[in-house]
């Protein structure tokens, strides 16, 4: 079986173009260190997988060293930087003229070995949900996904 880890997406619909969409996501993630990667270069393994969450625009995340900071999150209210850093650049995709958007964290995925924890939030309860991904929260799902308000 094909299987794949520690990567993010980001998916949303939104009535504006491709091209904008692109360059204000490019702008607001590559700051911090994350590698955007497209929808049509994403590989299929992935796009499969997450298949009924996608909505109309969806990118990769990719940064290799991401999900370390969950694993030294002890305390929900203790929240590492990276994190609170990745929250903030939600909330600024959140301002741009979008709906729908689904945040996905991946620890491991493989096709009927793995499972995805889906939670629906709004924007306040966000770093609560991803507090689920640190191993001192004892839940630790394999993929968590978020659709936020």
């Amino acid at each position: 079986m094909v299987n794949f880890d520690f990567t993010q997406f980001i998916s949303f619909d939104s009535i504006l173009s491709y091209d904008t969409i692109q360059n204000n996501i490019d702008k607001i993630f590559e700051k911090k260190g994350f590698l955007l990667t497209k929808f049509e270069d994403i590989e299929s393994v992935k796009k499969n997988y997450y298949s009924p969450y996608w909505r109309k625009y969806t990118f990769e995340l990719k940064k290799d060293d991401f999900l370390s900071e969950f694993m030294e999150w002890r305390l929900e209210e203790n929240i590492p930087q990276s994190i609170s850093e990745f929250v903030e650049l939600i909330h600024k995709i959140l301002a741009l003229d979008i709906s729908k958007l689904c945040v996905i964290i991946c620890s491991f995925a493989e096709e009927t070995k793995t499972c995805n924890e889906f939670v629906h939030v709004n924007k306040e309860n966000i770093y609560k949900e991803l507090f689920k991904m640190s191993p001192f929260s004892y839940i630790c799902p394999e993929n968590l996904i978020i659709d936020i308000d």
